[in-house]
């Protein structure tokens, strides 16, 4: 191998670097935007331990949305109830 060669090889491998590199960055970005993305990453590339907290944190936090869309909804009815008790109250005083 000449040294032309020998500058080309170094130049094709600091290329590949580069790209690696940025589509780790382009992954970092994504993962910050798209936890499902991050999951679907992890299981393609075999890691199925950061995968199995990834889908654990998923599913925790839509449970948790759930749970406080279900507080707001029976707090909304107490609340509305104890409004319309009130009214009907101040309407038979009168």
């Amino acid at each position: 191998m000449n040294d032309e060669d020998a500058v080309i090889d170094d130049i094709e491998i600091e290329n590949e670097e580069e790209t690696l590199e940025a589509e780790a960055d382009v992954g970092d970005i994504m993962s910050d935007v798209d936890p499902l993305a991050d999951f679907v990453n992890s299981v393609e590339t075999g890691n199925f331990v950061n995968a199995e907290q990834q889908f654990d944190h998923a599913i925790s936090d839509r449970l948790q949305q759930t749970l406080d869309q279900a507080k707001m909804a029976i707090a909304g009815r107490l609340y509305n109830a104890e409004q319309e008790i009130e009214a009907e109250t101040d309407e038979t005083d009168s």
